[in-house]
């Protein structure tokens, strides 16, 4: 059977708001399929191959480190390119898919879709927000074309973007990609980027289910079906408790 190597990309960097818990869920799920897997934590220090790689994830980090991210990223462009196209798994959760983008803030970014990431400028309403200040923050629930089961979470960042294209979530409550949109994050190939936090893979486990069977698919590897867990149990008592439909 084959090993999966998954990569947590600028694991020193971008690794707040628990996010890292995105990689758990991977690993576990991994795991429960008896899968064999290795993990490499690379940064900015290392020299990256990403054709080594079936997984990798980036999560979330604060300005300063996006920068330094943005900045050394910028040079694996054509690899990181190339990586998408093959259909291999790239998962960007937080401020850390924004770098995909053509520009964060008039700075040049990766620019492998089609988007500009601006920070946000004006005040929001209360009503609308969890703050006063220039940030998108809410609980959110969204659905995916395609896909019964709802996906919850909690977004709380000072830019915003302007994507129209390869739309990951259709909005149901909560912000999207910006104060306006309906439409939140980009799915293309195998790439899912999103400003969810949770982090989303551990409120979501219907949809890490779903990504953990298109990699073993993608690689040949039989999967089994789990549902019986704590994490099902936790999402379920979520829409539950909230009155929350599946779609």
């Amino acid at each position: 059977m084959k090993t999966i190597k998954v990569l947590h990309l600028y694991y020193d960097l971008m690794n707040l708001s628990g996010d890292s818990g995105n990689l758990t869920a991977i690993i576990e799920g991994l795991k429960k399929q008896n899968v064999k897997y290795t993990v490499d934590y690379l940064s900015i220090n290392n020299k990256i191959k990403f054709n080594k790689y079936d997984i990798v994830y980036i999560g979330h980090g604060s300005t300063p480190n996006q920068e330094i991210v943005r900045k050394d990223i910028l040079k694996y462009k054509k690899d990181i390119n190339e990586y998408i196209k093959s259909g291999a798994y790239l998962i960007a959760t937080g401020n850390s898919y924004e770098l995909f983008g053509h520009s964060i803030n008039d700075k040049k970014a990766l620019g492998i879709f089609n988007f500009n990431t601006t920070e946000v400028d004006y005040k929001l309403p209360y009503n609308i927000a969890l703050s006063h200040d220039n940030r998108l923050v809410s609980e959110v629930l969204y659905k995916i074309k395609g896909f019964e089961h709802p996906i919850i979470g909690f977004i709380n960042h000072g830019n915003e973007n302007n994507n129209k294209e390869n739309i990951l979530f259709d909005c149901i409550q909560g912000f999207g990609s910006n104060s306006k949109a309906k439409t939140e994050g980009i799915h293309k190939y195998h790439f899912y980027g999103t400003y969810v936090l949770g982090p989303l893979l551990i409120r979501n486990p219907y949809l890490l289910d779903k990504m953990i069977k298109d990699i073993l698919d993608t690689n040949a590897i039989p999967y089994t079906d789990i549902t019986n867990t704590t994490q099902y149990k936790a999402y379920n008592e979520y829409l539950n408790n909230f009155n929350i439909k599946e779609q």
